[in-house]
């Protein structure tokens, strides 16, 4: 049994302020903030020992800036600096547009929403052309999962191939993508 604390317009829906999750037994699973039901600030994970498993940044609902993913004994696996996503989304408005309404267009794999897997998803994009590009992905929760971000982003390139201009060839995209099952706000 998870324990929730977190301040709800439940009227309205509309999440506000800090929310912290419990493990079932007591100890901090997650902290962050919501701001209108949208992700905000420096949002923590933490291992079943107390000691930071993830510290993600959110600006408006999206991963922004760095993200760090931890061992349990403390030391650091892996950095990302997610900011490099902005150049993009900036240059391009078709796939700028897109990607503010990804949850739209990417399906949760079937057999990751079974079996109850969360997290997070890191695809490195490098654009060489207009109508060339390689997709990597760097970090996978597996399920097929990273498999269907990959698909996504390529269906979303090749859609906008006609439209990117110059400034969008010879760049590496960082780009996150959270698999998340949100809990239902309740009345």
């Amino acid at each position: 049994m998870w324990e929730e604390f977190e301040v709800i317009d439940t009227i309205n829906k509309i999440r506000n302020e800090l929310y912290i999750k419990y493990r079932e037994y007591g100890k901090l699973y997650k902290k962050g903030l919501y701001v209108n039901n949208l992700k905000q600030g420096t949002w923590i994970t933490y291992f079943e020992n107390d000691s930071i498993e993830t510290i993600m940044n959110y600006k408006d609902g999206y991963l922004f800036g760095h993200c760090e993913f931890r061992y349990k004994e403390g030391t650091i696996q892996s950095k990302y600096n997610l900011n490099s996503i902005n150049n993009l989304m900036e240059n391009d408005s078709n796939f700028s547009s897109l990607m503010c309404n990804k949850s739209d267009h990417i399906s949760y794999p079937a057999k990751a929403l079974k079996n109850n897997i969360q997290g997070l998803v890191i695809l490195k994009i490098k654009i060489r052309t207009s109508c060339f590009f390689e997709i990597e992905v760097l970090r996978d929760i597996g399920y097929g999962v990273g498999f269907e971000a990959k698909n996504f982003v390529y269906r979303l390139l090749n859609k906008c191939k006609s439209e990117r201009n110059k400034k969008c060839i010879n760049q590496e995209i960082i780009l996150p993508f959270i698999f998340e099952i949100e809990d239902e706000i309740e009345d």
